[in-house]
């Protein structure tokens, strides 16, 4: 065109030199790119551990919580002197717990079957200590029990409720763990909120949130409605689990 005649040495040496910027700019970009992505994952590793270490430091608060061992250790010297039966099985109860408060810093995640097994045995004592002033139903079934959750996290829920509400026997605060129409676990109860501020419990639950989080792309989600406290939180599946313990997921 125009009388243009080409030189094919000027020719190669233009593609292999646009060859070479074109490998070099990929790389540059790339490299970035890798970069951006392990720093965003280096800064998500740290507020995971920083979300394990005050989910360790919020379960050793509670199992060296002295008013709970000394309430517990009261309703126990009171069973005694009533009823023997009843005073083994308390003991054998509070084992449990302080059992599974002692292991579960060493757990980032238990199964939900494990969790409610926990419950159970947690709520034992409260029923021994504040009677028909508390109830409990629970409704799940086996698939949700295979999944994970994080450890202690129905004891915190369960501790800013009592905390947080007057006990009445005529009206008990009644709770509800059971699984909602999208798979998540539903932890309820009635509100009849103290005309004192409580704020105890209130650090667990936001560490709880920030650690799921990390976790999950669902977070926790706390809602009152119709006097009525929600707490719904993600079961998070075995196979995510190790995808995340692998560093392959969120």
């Amino acid at each position: 065109l125009f009388d243009y005649t080409l030189n094919e040495t000027r020719y190669y040496w233009t593609l292999g030199i646009s060859f070479l910027i074109n490998i070099i700019i990929t790389m540059v970009h790339e490299g970035v790119d890798s970069f951006e992505k392990w720093k965003n994952t280096l800064t998500e590793t740290e507020q995971l551990k920083t979300a394990y270490t005050q989910s360790q430091l919020l379960g050793l608060k509670s199992q060296v919580n002295p008013h709970f061992l000394f309430n517990s250790l009261n309703s126990l010297s009171s069973l005694i002197s009533e009823d023997e039966t009843k005073a083994s099985t308390f003991l054998d109860e509070l084992t449990k717990v302080y059992r599974y408060m002692l292991r579960s810093p060493d757990e980032k995640m238990v199964t939900l079957g494990t969790e409610l097994q926990f419950i159970r045995s947690y709520f034992y004592l409260l029923k021994a200590r504040y009677g028909d002033c508390v109830q409990l139903q629970v409704d799940t079934d086996e698939t949700a029990n295979n999944k994970f959750v994080s450890p202690l996290i129905l004891q915190t829920i369960f501790e800013y409720s009592i905390n947080s509400n007057v006990l009445l026997k005529e009206c008990p605060l009644s709770f509800l763990i059971g699984i909602d129409p999208n798979g998540k676990l539903l932890v309820q109860n009635n509100m009849q909120v103290k005309q004192t501020a409580v704020s105890a419990g209130i650090e667990g639950i936001a560490n709880l949130m920030e650690k799921y989080k990390l976790i999950s792309d669902e977070r926790v989600e706390i809602s009152r409605n119709h006097d009525i406290f929600s707490v719904t939180i993600p079961l998070i599946p075995g196979t995510k689990m190790l995808q995340h313990e692998m560093g392959l997921a969120k």
